[in-house]
């Protein structure tokens, strides 16, 4: 056990991490200012960008939506005894929804 110990801890050990991201993330500060009833389309655009896709529903409801994805890759490695990778993907939407311009509700799905 001593000598196993001895060699590994001679070990060289290795690892990075990255992260990339896609599409647009709105913070919950930001979700937390949109006030049902007298918030605007206008502002809506101007302060949480261009969303990923815009849908109409009946009666003149129109749904945006702004989808986020967060890739974390790791790769770990001790020299000649392992080598691991790990990946890890998030992503998640928020969506507002609006008639006559002004928004009726919004709100963000749970990560996935």
């Amino acid at each position: 056990m001593t000598l196993a110990a001895g060699v590994l801890s001679g070990c060289i050990v290795e690892g990075s991490r990255h992260i990339h991201t896609e599409g647009r993330y709105i913070g919950d500060q930001t979700l937390s200012m949109i006030e049902p009833g007298q918030t605007t389309q206008t502002w809506v655009l101007a302060v949480m960008g261009e969303p990923t896709r815009r849908s109409v529903l009946d009666g003149g409801v129109e749904v945006w939506t702004w989808d986020y994805r967060r890739i974390r890759h790791a790769d770990t490695e001790v020299f000649l005894i392992f080598d691991g990778d790990k990946r890890t993907e998030t992503t998640q939407s928020v969506y507002v929804e609006f008639a006559d311009g002004v928004v009726t509700r919004a709100w963000r799905d749970t990560p996935r």
